[in-house]
C-alpha cells in the first residue's frame, strides 16, 4: 500500500532551493589553463615542470628564428640563457581536433635585463598519455606600429 505524503512535505520539497551547477570548464579553456601554467614555469625557470610539458619531438622557433629541441630549449633554460622577467599573453585561442589542438595568441616576453618582444604565437600540442604536450611553438615578432 502506497502513502501519501503530507502536504507540507511536498511544499517543504518545492521550496527547497536546487544547487546551481557551475559551469563546466571546456576542453579548450583547460588547454589555454595549461599554457598559462608552461609561461609560469618558463618564468620561474621550473625544468620539471617544462619536461612533463613538452614533447621530447618537440621544436621551438623563437621570435629571432633561432630553432631548438626540447633538450636545447631545457638546457638553455636551466642555465639562464632564456631568462624571462615575465610573460603576458592576451587574444588566446584554442581549437581540438581529436589528439591535435594548436593555439594562439598574442604575447610579450620580457627577457633578460632588458629585452622586450611582442608577438604573436602559434602552439601545437599533441595528447600523448592522456596529457597535452607541446610539439612545435613558434613566436613571431608584431609588426611595428604605426
Amino acid at each position: 500500500m502506497r502513502r501519501a505524503l503530507p502536504l507540507f512535505a511536498l511544499s517543504l520539497a518545492a521550496a527547497a532551493p536546487t544547487a546551481i551547477a557551475a559551469p563546466r570548464q571546456t576542453a579548450e579553456q583547460a588547454l589555454l589553463d595549461l599554457e598559462r601554467q608552461r609561461f609560469d614555469a618558463q618564468v620561474t625557470r621550473d625544468v620539471k615542470a617544462l619536461d612533463d610539458a613538452i614533447a621530447g619531438d618537440a621544436i621551438y622557433i623563437h621570435a629571432n628564428g633561432a630553432i631548438q629541441t626540447k633538450a636545447e630549449y631545457l638546457k638553455d633554460v636551466e642555465a639562464g640563457t632564456s631568462r624571462y622577467r615575465s610573460i603576458e599573453s592576451s587574444d588566446r585561442t584554442a581549437h581540438i581536433y581529436g589528439a591535435t589542438a594548436i593555439t594562439h595568441g598574442t604575447i610579450v616576453l620580457n627577457v633578460g635585463t632588458d629585452r622586450r618582444i611582442e608577438g604573436r604565437y602559434t602552439g601545437v600540442y599533441a595528447k600523448r598519455g592522456g596529457r597535452w604536450l607541446v610539439l612545435s611553438w613558434q613566436t613571431t615578432p608584431a609588426a611595428p606600429r604605426q
